[in-house]
């Protein structure tokens, strides 16, 4: 580990931002109990404390359980800015439409797994292995994009990508070549699916026609859909029109670091593109970022940013990094974001965030 440069000895740090997957989680997407109960005891100390992360709100509701205060969370990599307990929305930033339609394009054009996340709604470009696996992850039901037109295998092939009967295990961190995808299922209903009540009441979305209030302080995101109306046609065309906070391609992990640097090249700033997991390429708003979401939360605070610390392992996370007073560093961190930190810490498998918070708070 390295001594931070900048730190001095009497430094008083009021906010720590954390990344959860390959952070706040270990390997098996768990959080033990020693990196538990140091998160819940910086409330104690006074210490805001931050989640910061490309999942959606209702993947970090077991952090948002810890804690009995109303904190903000950082979701999707920095798109939305969200109160816990109160899901009164502080910042927020959706990809422009005709960006939200490039990038699908694109994707269809390598036979690419995709998601969308129009709010709490996540919508997929077909059915197969490797999104099921992201399903899991995020605990949110999903909705088949409507009248996709698969690509050719023909131009699968122009793109690297073999056929489309591919599989894809997203936890498999090795990189290989594996399977992309199986084919695409047969969907029968592409309505936007209809929560229970008491779901509907906890979320602000208003009886069976899966409309959002737009008045109410808990509604996520903006209108997702207009007043006691479905969106009837559920293709990429129209549902870019709703409000998308983040977009995201699954493939392999040496694939997507390629895809990574072409979609930048691609769209020189226009849109933040980013790698979160391996396998895992990410897209918001160029506007959006962790970094810009702790700058907000620090003037809503009043906290400075050298009073922040941040921690993270990925690309999406070197924003915060860089913005944050003391940039922390996990040891299973590539090189390059080890590069930006002023310390580094025990990897994810050490509990390396309760080794921060025992040191600096």
């Amino acid at each position: 580990m390295r001594s931070p440069d900048r730190l001095t000895t009497n430094m008083k740090y009021k906010l720590i931002a954390a990344d959860l997957d390959g952070t706040l989680l270990n390997d098996e997407s768990v959080m033990t109990e020693r990196t538990k109960q140091a998160v819940i005891r910086t409330a104690r100390e006074g210490v805001l404390f931050v989640a910061a992360t490309g999942r959606p709100m209702c993947g970090v509701e077991f952090i948002n359980a810890l804690f009995d205060a109303d904190l903000p969370f950082i979701i999707f990599n920095g798109a939305t800015v969200i109160m816990g307990k109160s899901k009164k929305m502080l910042f927020n930033l959706h990809l422009d439409a005709s960006h939200v339609k490039e990038i699908y394009d694109l994707g269809l054009n390598r036979n690419i797994p995709m998601v969308m996340w129009i709010g709490e709604q996540l919508w997929v470009s077909h059915d197969c292995e490797a999104i099921r696996d992201y399903q899991r992850i995020t605990f949110a039901k999903m909705q088949i994009i409507k009248n996709i037109a698969r690509p050719s295998v023909a131009s699968s092939q122009e793109s690297g990508v073999r056929g489309q009967n591919k599989t894809l295990d997203i936890n498999d961190a090795n990189g290989s070549r594996e399977k992309v995808c199986q084919k695409s299922k047969p969907v029968e209903d592409n309505t936007i699916a209809r929560p229970s009540v008491a779901s509907s009441q906890e979320s602000g979305v208003r009886s069976q026609n899966i409309t959002l209030d737009t008045t109410d302080t808990n509604v996520f995101g903006e209108k997702v859909c207009q007043k006691n109306k479905l969106i009837e046609n559920n293709t990429i065309d129209r549902l870019a029109d709703f409000g998308v906070s983040k977009m995201l391609w699954i493939d392999t992990a040496e694939n997507i670091r390629t895809f990574q640097d072409e979609m930048n090249d691609y769209f020189q700033g226009r849109v933040n593109c980013h790698i979160s997991r391996p396998k895992f390429l990410e897209f918001v708003n160029a506007g959006a970022d962790k970094g810009t979401a702790m700058k907000q939360i620090g003037e809503i605070y009043g906290i400075d940013r050298q009073e922040m610390i941040a921690i993270g392992d990925s690309y999406n996370d070197i924003s915060m990094l860089k913005y944050a007073g003391l940039g922390v560093a996990m040891e299973n961190a590539p090189n390059d974001i080890k590069a930006v930190c002023q310390y580094i810490t025990l990897s994810n498998n050490e509990d390396g965030v309760a080794e921060v918070i025992d040191r600096y708070i």
